[in-house]
């Protein structure tokens, strides 16, 4: 893609489809680490447990991987 569109001028188009692709891929990688995380719970320490870790897990990757980088943006 990048061969195709950096000749052409597009670079912020380019920089911008990037990005939404990265935020993308991390919010399925989030998903998918947190379904591990809960099936491993769930059969180790049960539902309730499970879905109270999960929970966390979920928070600390929203934190660290969207809402730190979205506050430094902004400061």
């Amino acid at each position: 893609m990048h061969r195709a569109l950096f000749h052409r001028g597009l670079k912020p188009r380019i920089v911008a489809l990037s990005a939404r692709l990265a935020q993308i891929g991390l919010v399925l990688l989030m998903l998918s680490l947190n379904g591990a995380v809960f099936l491993l719970m769930d059969v180790v320490l049960g539902r309730t447990a499970a879905i109270s870790i999960t929970a966390v897990t979920m928070a600390i990757f929203a934190g660290l991987w969207f809402l730190l980088p979205w506050t430094a943006r902004r400061a």
